[in-house]
């Protein structure tokens, strides 16, 4: 939002062989919080890793989605 503060942000990865990192790798997690976020702010980056190891690891694109919910605007 232009004007409002986003609070209580939880995303989800849907796709089980993904995990992220909002940390520049140093924690893999399948969901996170953000407590909030400000008007046109904007989270960290987010990495996304595949966690099927080599040789079995699919290839060819894969599109992993996030599921985020805002618990509320103020």
């Amino acid at each position: 939002s232009t004007t409002k503060i986003a609070n209580n942000l939880t995303l989800s990865l849907i796709d089980v062989d993904f995990t992220f990192s909002m940390d520049e790798g140093v924690t893999w997690v399948t969901g996170a919080t953000i407590t909030s976020l400000a008007p046109q702010g904007t989270s960290n980056s987010i990495l996304i890793k595949n966690t099927i190891p080599p040789p079995t690891q699919m290839l060819g694109p894969r599109a992993p989605r996030f599921e985020v919910t805002i618990g509320s605007w103020s």
